[in-house]
């Protein structure tokens, strides 16, 4: 049983949000050229950890959209339809007003970064809330009631949500390497854990697996330099270990699940 300062937590949600954690793996710079479901995680793991009442405004927001979506397969009345629409409609207003500060101040600490990361481009952030904010969502909701009961759910809403990082004004689609991707996400997931930093002085972790892959030593060097400049607690794993990190860290070595402190070896 976990248990946080000596009291058992009941939720994950309780525990997930006194331990924020976020990781890089090899395979991390799908983030930005995969589905918007992945970045949508990132976007609403800031929400959750920064906002604390998003959570609440989710789950509203979360049981309407599934209501509405049992209605419109099961054929239920249009103003049974509405009704739900209008819990969506206005949980969605204010995810809408959360995720559009939480971006404008990630933007803030990203760019930077990115800028000291991958000097001599152009980068921007864009947040996408998942319905065309120029119309009312509650008016769009029930104008497309009709082709919604076609498919059987609900096409517009925070569920369509996403965020996009430009450079250069292009997408990054087969613009960047495998290389300068894994830098752009680790700026960008190393930002939320900045800003969660700044908000509530508390150090959160950063977990880099397989550290030194895709990256030539003058990345890894920025890397572990943006890093220690961040503060964040960071671990690093590795099939070996890279130079730059024999003088940089506390070393460990894992065989046979054992950790051994090279130190005392």
């Amino acid at each position: 049983m976990a248990k946080l300062d000596g009291t058992p937590v009941s939720r994950l949600s309780e525990l997930s949000r006194a331990f924020p954690v976020q990781l890089i793996t090899p395979r991390s710079y799908e983030l930005l050229t995969a589905g918007p479901k992945y970045r949508r995680r990132i976007l609403y793991w800031g929400l959750f950890h920064v906002e604390h009442s998003f959570l609440d405004v989710y789950r509203r927001f979360a049981k309407g959209l599934a209501q509405r979506n049992a209605a419109l397969r099961s054929g239920k009345r249009n103003d049974e339809i509405k009704v739900w629409s209008m819990q969506i409609a206005s949980a969605s207003a204010e995810i809408f007003q959360y995720a559009t500060a939480y971006v404008n101040d990630l933007r803030s600490i990203l760019l930077p970064l990115l800028t000291q990361l991958l000097p001599g481009y152009d980068f921007d952030l864009e947040y996408k809330p998942g319905w065309d904010t120029n119309n009312k969502l509650l008016d769009s909701l029930v104008k497309t009631i009709e082709k919604d009961r076609e498919i059987g759910y609900t096409r517009i809403g925070p569920q369509r949500a996403d965020i996009r990082l430009r450079i250069n004004d292009h997408s990054l689609d087969g613009f960047a390497s495998n290389g300068q991707q894994k830098l752009i996400v680790f700026a960008l997931l190393l930002s939320q854990l900045i800003q969660y930093k700044n908000r509530f002085q508390v150090s959160p972790v950063l977990l880099l697996d397989d550290f030194a892959a895709e990256l030539d030593k003058a990345s890894q060097k920025k890397v572990l330099a943006t890093v220690d400049s961040a503060a964040v607690q960071c671990m690093a794993t590795g099939l070996s270990i890279p130079d730059i990190l024999e003088s940089a860290a506390k070393v460990f070595h894992v065989e046979h699940g054992v950790f051994h402190d090279t130190e005392r070896e």
